[in-house]
């Protein structure tokens, strides 16, 4: 039996050849000549010569070309040396523009993994720039958990993996984490949700939701969050895909959280509502490659490409939540409520901003949630926001703002929005001009934190909050009115007896089918058209404290902002908020720490003013917004139901 460790016979063991060598027979070979091969190679001729000498003697001596009177012909030993020379030479040079193209980062394998939200479009943006530079690079992807995407880089299955941070801080002994983002999270609700129109909302506020998620465990979720609150969601559906969930919330069989990478695919029935979770920290997305041993170098450029395909600021934003309404471009895009709108986002904002204020050029631009119904604000940074009037005579309530808030926040008890600049259209060829794209004197306020209450869902503190008001309406009527403007609402409440009464015979049926009478509508009507109206001078008031014009934090007021309808008039009109924003406890501490002053007759004009507000509002807003024709329709609700005099 042989021996299959006995050293093989010289006569089979490859030979030691150079690849010099090589080169320069098959240059002999292909010219018939050592004297044009020796030109060709830039070599004297003795030089090729002794080359040749030297593949002779390591190939066992045997001549490989035959010298004739003009010029040499290959032996038999060179016709057989022929193929193989021209093929390892092919292989060679073959190799050499492989090693090239690595070393550049111009071809090879790359291979990629990334988790579900980041497919949506961070990773698929990378992808589309990286070929556009990097044709030659053959790209392998594939997707998973980040768990199981980690275990594939450290194994060497993956050169580069795009994770998340959702189920705790990622290990980083076994790999280098290239920071790409900060991801912050999105509430999903159906478009008719009472919290859908909010600028954001709290965990807390979400405590009776019924919620979609892919595990029937909050453990490792998104939903993980939620403890740190105190609460324990209620996993209603448990569904995997991103899609699927879209759909479980668009039929409103409950709500779930969306990633903002999700969010760019997230379908037009749905609205997203930012999820403010404060002290928590965002979820972060890295690029996670080995540590300890080489990368293709087309790591490297891929790792640019995720950053430049990350959003302005590393934290992505989606588009605006889509509605019947709603403009869709490429960026967040104001949703509108009324026809004659002129078309506002965010490239409009940044335009405005940087021609006017140079120094604020550089700041982040998003979409303030839902905005108003009479301006469209935007987020400036971390500190201000951008309020832009919707239509002609929305601009003279930004006037009227920016001349005296600063006298009113020096006598209010609770914060009220700074004004910081004021633009007024300019001459053609200004900044800020029509040519911007934009028509009306636009601000920038300072921006206030609080949360936006929600009309019906009681407050942590109602007892609290109506003394709160109480002593803002009690500071606001107090101030001086010398030189000021009558309100939006300064006319008297039986002006509006006609347009009321048509409006309320509109709504028949389309209130009646809420479970709402009509003529009991009527009936408070009537009951306040007969109060005795206000004798006296007007009074400062706000003119429309609603759910969106108020933020409270802890159960209690904490700021009153959107005083578009300030001005003088009977101080009934704000009593609005009695209807607008308590509860039965609230209405009654509220009215008691008004004290004698706010008389029956003003209690019962308060509830007329709330009546012409909300029936106007359901019959303009019912298609267009459902927050305002929810808040309306509760108003409704409120005030026609017993006891709702006093609550």
């Amino acid at each position: 039996m042989p021996n299959p460790h006995a050293a093989r016979p010289a006569d089979t063991a490859p030979p030691d050849l150079s690849t010099v060598w090589l080169r320069t027979f098959l240059d002999v070979a292909r010219h018939g000549s050592f004297t044009v091969a020796a030109r060709e190679l830039a070599l004297t001729q003795s030089a090729v010569s002794r080359q040749i000498a030297a593949l002779e003697a390591a190939l066992g001596g045997a001549p490989l070309f035959d010298r004739l009177p003009r010029g040499v012909r290959p032996t038999a030993h060179g016709r057989a040396l022929l193929p193989h020379a021209t093929d390892v030479m092919a292989r060679l040079t073959s190799l050499g523009r492989e090693l090239t193209a690595l070393r550049d980062a111009a071809g090879g394998l790359l291979r990629v993994g990334a988790f579900a939200t980041a497919d949506a479009g961070l990773v698929p943006r990378a992808i589309a720039r990286f070929r556009a530079t990097r044709p030659g690079v053959t790209l392998v992807r594939e997707e998973g958990l980040t768990p199981a995407l980690l275990a594939r880089v450290a194994d060497g299955g993956l050169d580069l993996a795009v994770v998340s941070t959702t189920g705790g801080a990622l290990p980083a002994d076994a790999y280098e984490l290239h920071h790409l983002l900060d991801e912050p999270l999105y509430v999903a609700l159906p478009s008719c949700h009472p919290l859908a129109a909010l600028p954001e909302v709290r965990f807390p506020q979400l405590a009776d939701e019924e919620w979609i998620s892919g595990s029937p465990r909050i453990e490792g979720t998104l939903l993980e969050a939620a403890v740190r609150h105190g609460l324990r969601p209620r996993v209603a559906h448990v569904v995997a895909e991103w899609t699927a969930k879209q759909g479980y919330v668009a039929a409103g069989l409950g709500v779930t959280l969306i990633p903002a990478l999700a969010a760019e695919s997230v379908r037009q029935d749905i609205a997203l509502v930012p999820l403010r979770d404060e002290g928590a920290p965002a979820r972060a997305v890295y690029a996670a490659t080995p540590r300890g041993h080489s990368a293709p170098p087309a790591v490297a450029p891929f790792l640019q490409a995720l950053r430049a395909a990350c959003p302005v600021g590393r934290r992505p934003l989606p588009q605006t939540n889509p509605g019947p309404q709603t403009r869709r471009s490429s960026m967040s895009t104001t949703p509108t409520t009324h026809a004659d709108e002129p078309d506002i986002d965010e490239d409009l904002v940044r335009r405005l901003v940087a021609a006017r204020f140079p120094a604020w050029a550089g700041l982040p631009v998003r979409l303030a949630g839902a905005s108003g119904t009479s301006n469209a604000m935007y987020r400036l940074g971390t500190d201000m926001v951008v309020r832009l009037p919707r239509r002609a005579g929305d601009d003279e309530s930004a006037r009227r703002e920016h001349e005296w808030l600063r006298r009113l926040s020096e006598v209010l008890p609770v914060p009220v929005p700074a004004p910081l600049a004021m633009v007024e259209p300019g001459e053609p060829g200004e900044p800020g001009e029509p040519g911007e794209g934009y028509p009306y004197p636009w601000s920038v306020f300072r921006w206030l934190d609080g949360e936006t209450p929600v009309a019906g869902r009681p407050l942590a503190e109602p007892a609290l909050f109506g003394k709160d008001m109480a002593a803002s309406l009690t500071a606001l009527r107090g101030v001086d009115t010398a030189g000021a403007p009558a309100s939006y609402r300064g006319d008297p409440l039986a002006s509006r007896d006609a347009d009321t009464r048509a409006v309320i015979a509109g709504l028949r049926g389309v209130v009646d089918s809420d479970g709402v009478d009509t003529d009991a509508l009527t009936a408070v009507w009537d009951a306040a058209l007969r109060a005795a109206p206000w004798r006296g001078p007007g009074v400062w008031v706000h003119g429309d404290l609603q759910p969106g014009n108020v933020l409270v934090e802890g159960g209690r007021l904490s700021a009153v902002i959107d005083f578009e309808c300030m001005g003088t008039a009977d101080p009934a009109v704000d009593l609005i908020a009695a209807w607008y924003l308590m509860d039965g406890a609230a209405r009654r501490s509220f009215r008691a720490a008004l004290g004698p002053a706010t008389d029956d007759a003003m209690w019962e004009r308060g509830r007329g003013w709330a009546l012409t507000i909300a029936v106007n509002e359901l019959s303009y807003y019912r298609e267009t917004n459902p927050w305002m024709a929810g808040t309306a329709r509760h108003v409704i609700a409120e005030l026609t139901s017993g006891g709702a005099e006093l609550g």
